[in-house]
């Protein structure tokens, strides 16, 4: 199955981040379907619980501006593409305290992160970081 990832919002989020939305995804970890998250240039990551929109269940400041997010396949964790901060990973266990995981960060690029996936090859299932530039990642 995995996660929908997609840049159509299926409600109106004007107004509920400070600039543009870039991204939203989607949980599938079992038992937290009701769970998403949205990305925008205002730099923040937005979680979400579907029974109750009337705002976010918390905000995470992450930098740089939100251009992708991806939902790992089975834990509650968010991998972030923030544009001009690189790439992190955000803990998302405790809903009202999602917070960037310590060691999770990458922020050496040399030029803008835009894509980030999980390494399915690998059992860890480490993080990949894709961008426009030729610094190799």
């Amino acid at each position: 199955a995995g996660a929908v990832c997609d840049a159509t919002p299926a409600f109106n989020v004007r107004g509920l981040h400070d600039a543009g939305v870039t991204s939203l995804c989607w949980s599938n970890t079992p038992g937290e379907e009701h769970a998403f998250v949205s990305g925008s240039y205002d730099e923040s990551v937005r979680l979400w619980d579907l029974r109750s929109l009337k705002g976010p269940v918390s905000t995470t400041a992450v930098g740089g501006g939100v251009w992708r997010l991806k939902w790992h396949p089975t834990r509650p964790l968010i991998a972030v593409a923030a544009m001009h901060n690189g790439a992190h990973l955000l803990d998302v266990s405790n809903h009202a305290t999602a917070s960037i995981v310590a060691g999770g960060s990458y922020t050496r690029h040399t030029s803008m992160a835009y894509g980030i996936d999980w390494c399915h090859s690998d059992p860890s299932m480490g993080m990949g970081v894709g961008n426009g530039g030729g610094d190799g990642g």
